[in-house]
């Protein structure tokens, strides 16, 4: 209701005064979740993927598979997108503010933001050639075992990260026009591209690739033949995939519904939403460690092992004799 001349000026006032109670609430409630949620997330996220990098490039996990070489590089992204990407938005909500270290000069600026834009696309992309590689692992396992190894993995993994790079760089610089870093994108055209490089392209890779995969997991004609090793991390590429897909698709689907109705995100309703949204996207570079326990059954004593050897200091005692027997 609009408030003018003819109208009741008592009921114009509540409504208003209504509408910014709804916005303050919502406001507070977003705050909420991000002071709350965040560190929890962080900590789980830095930790684990610590502790899995740790664990695929011990030997000699590192020396026996691609999948493993990959979810190393894996679990790097996702712990740079944490450390660029959460660990500013939840420094910026405790400040109410842009987070001022990052925004003092171009120096500081441009490079967090290039490697925070970077990271998100290079997460998604190793986890489609993590998709890929099982696939092929399972389709032709002898045909393609001179492409699945440790070494091609890592250089894939390299190229990746060198082609998420230059697409970050343009994606920052063609929105140069921005007053600060980390803010909303500035192009319509750059939103979208954003949105289908890390979001739309990928799940759709990845629901084609981990579909055939699992029709051919479940093929009665092939299932003997294959090693349970090969099943068994088959599901834990299938499990981190579709982690992938329900934790990211929601974030992105808000964004092209708030593009097409640009009055979405102001929406006192929303804006929490939203909020539990970017959380649950921050979470899926945060929960991989907890999915590799639940999936693979030898994954967590392993871990257990690692983090005692580290705090004793045998981790590097051993990882350096093992080093030397080479």
């Amino acid at each position: 209701m609009n408030c003018t001349a003819t109208s009741n000026a008592s009921s114009c006032n509540a409504t208003k005064l209504l509408r910014d109670v709804d916005f303050s609430l919502s406001v507070s409630v977003a705050r909420f979740l991000w002071i709350s949620i965040a560190p929890v997330i962080l900590s789980i996220g830095l930790v684990g993927n610590s502790l899995s990098l740790c664990v695929f490039m011990k030997k000699p996990l590192n020396k026996s598979s691609s999948t493993f070489a990959l979810l190393a590089c894996l679990a790097i992204s996702d712990s740079l997108v944490l450390l660029t990407g959460l660990l500013r938005d939840w420094l910026s909500v405790l400040r109410q503010s842009e987070f001022n270290a990052f925004n003092r000069s171009l120096m500081t600026c441009t490079p967090v933001e290039v490697l925070s834009v970077a990271s998100m696309y290079c997460s998604a992309w190793i986890l489609v050639a993590v998709s890929i590689d099982r696939y092929l692992a399972i389709r032709v396992p002898i045909k393609s075992r001179s492409l699945r190894t440790p070494l091609r993995a890592r250089q894939l993994a390299v190229s990746i990260a060198l082609v998420s790079i230059v697409a970050s760089l343009l994606m920052t610089f063609s929105n140069r026009q921005r007053a600060v870093c980390f803010t909303q994108s500035s192009s319509e055209a750059a939103m979208w591209l954003d949105v289908c490089v890390y979001s739309l392209l990928p799940s759709l890779l990845l629901f084609a690739f981990n579909s055939a995969m699992l029709l051919s997991l479940l093929s009665r004609k092939t299932q003997q033949t294959r090693h349970a090793a090969t099943r068994r991390l088959s599901c834990v590429a299938l499990t981190v995939s579709m982690s992938y897909l329900l934790m990211t698709l929601p974030n992105a689907l808000l964004l092209i519904a708030a593009e097409i109705h640009k009055p979405l995100l102001s929406n006192p309703v929303v804006i929490p939403v939203q909020t539990a949204t970017m959380l649950l996207w921050y979470s899926n570079h945060a929960v991989n460690f907890l999915l590799y326990c639940f999936t693979a059954s030898q994954f967590l004593p392993s871990s257990v092992s690692l983090f005692t050897g580290l705090i004793n200091g045998n981790y590097f005692r051993e990882t350096l004799i093992e080093d030397c027997k080479v």
